[in-house]
């Protein structure tokens, strides 16, 4: 063997900081989109919410002919359970008896 056959093998120290740089690059592009996939899905899951909670006033007023005076009244029989705190609703969402309007920020 001659000395450049023998050169050839192998990586350079360049080449292997490119794939790496390369590499690295991919990364943060795909943390990037899950990040914004999470946060999605808490915003679509709280708008679900909010329409449940306004869903299941209508239909206590429908059965009973008055508005709930709380949302804990529709716990039972109209929701499973109350408004998760883990979503806006929990935290910020208010409850008009007078008018039966549920509002909320997602």
């Amino acid at each position: 063997m001659n000395k450049t056959e023998q050169q050839d093998k192998g990586f350079t120290l360049i080449e292997l900081l490119i794939v790496i740089v390369i590499l690295g690059v991919l990364a943060a592009v795909i943390v990037f989109r899950v990040a914004n996939v999470t946060d999605s899905a808490e915003s679509n899951a709280c708008e679900i919410e909010v329409r449940a909670v306004r869903t299941a006033v209508q239909a206590f007023k429908a059965d009973t002919g008055a508005y709930p005076t709380a949302i804990a009244d529709l716990v039972g029989e109209y929701l499973e359970e109350a408004p998760s705190a883990t979503t806006a609703i929990g935290g910020t969402g208010t409850y008009t008896a007078a008018t039966g309007t549920f509002t909320a920020t997602c």
